[in-house]
């Protein structure tokens, strides 16, 4: 930013920190404030963190009257900020996580729904076939399990009318 944009930043910043403690500054009080705050500009903090750091000071210290304590709170405040950033961050991933878990739990039970609907409308004698299908497949894949073997063979029955009967459509 240019000095004279600084500037104009800083006697906005001034100007809403007395506005928001409903005080009318003298004159020299206000020059005073304009250069305190141009300088936390000058060593770098930006628009922003003095902008929140003003919310911060006047919410925790409701009784300030000095913009020159801005100085002292403003690392305190930006913290804050950044951890409040952070949670806020990590609350909208959880819920974009979650989203997507429905989302995927709702598009496996549309699955499942049209998997099922399909067995249904098979002819037993195709459906039977299917089934010896997946059966062989498992026996094949996985000689001697008798534990969920069924479920297995179920599994593979699902998959090979999702395969030839629902991808076509």
């Amino acid at each position: 930013m240019t000095l004279n944009a600084l500037i104009l930043s800083a006697r906005e910043l001034v100007d809403k920190f007395y506005s928001r403690l409903g005080q009318r500054p003298s004159k020299v009080k206000r020059e005073k404030s304009l250069e305190e705050c141009l300088n936390l500009l000058l060593e770098g903090f930006t628009v922003e963190e003095v902008d929140y750091a003003i919310t911060w000071l006047i919410q925790h210290h409701p009784t300030t009257g000095s913009f020159a304590r801005l100085s002292h709170f403003i690392d305190q405040a930006i913290k804050e900020w950044q951890a409040e950033q952070h949670t806020q961050e990590v609350d909208e991933e959880r819920s974009r996580t979650a989203e997507q878990q429905r989302a995927e739990h709702q598009r496996m039970e549309e699955e499942r729904h049209q998997i099922e609907e399909a067995k249904a409308l098979l002819p037993p004698d195709i459906l039977e076939g299917l089934y010896h299908e997946a059966k062989l497949f498992i026996e094949e894949e996985s000689p001697g399990l008798k534990f969920g073997k069924e479920l297995m063979i179920q599994v593979k029955l699902n998959e090979l009318v999702k395969l030839r009967y629902l991808s076509s459509a």
